[in-house]
């Protein structure tokens, strides 16, 4: 019950951390849900409570796998996680609740190269039909 708490009290800690440092509401939502996520998967995986001191960084890379093999996430999710949990280890880190960072070497997933869009034919027309009313710009 005492790993439970302090699991608990990390989390809140780590959390009024990032509210003091002035990270948007939107930014701390979804830190808090890549935290959770990694405890959940720790306890399922392990049939144990989550405790920051025995993560190791293979343990990680193995949650890092499981969020692409198996639940598919994209790589842009499974980055936003990896980002979360490395910046949870390095609070706690500087917190000496851990004594070594285990997401020192956690890369982050390559991200498919995004094309431009191109206007479709109906919005190029209205584009050059309202840039011929402004001589200057035509």
């Amino acid at each position: 019950m005492a790993e439970r708490n302090n699991k608990n009290q990390h989390l809140k800690d780590w959390l009024k951390h990032l509210d003091q440092q002035g990270k948007s509401q939107h930014t701390i939502a979804a830190y808090r849900r890549a935290l959770e996520h990694l405890i959940r998967w720790t306890e399922d995986t392990y049939q144990e409570s989550f405790v920051t001191a025995k993560i190791i960084p293979r343990d990680l890379r193995h949650w890092k796998s499981y969020q692409q093999k198996q639940e598919k996430a994209s790589p842009a999710t499974v980055n936003q996680r990896l980002t979360a949990v490395s910046r949870f280890f390095q609070w706690a880190r500087k917190e000496k609740l851990i004594q070594d960072n285990p997401s020192e070497d956690l890369h982050a997933l390559r991200l498919a190269e995004r094309k431009p869009q191109a206007l479709s034919d109906q919005d190029a027309r209205k584009l050059l039909r309202e840039a011929k009313s402004h001589k200057r710009d035509y």
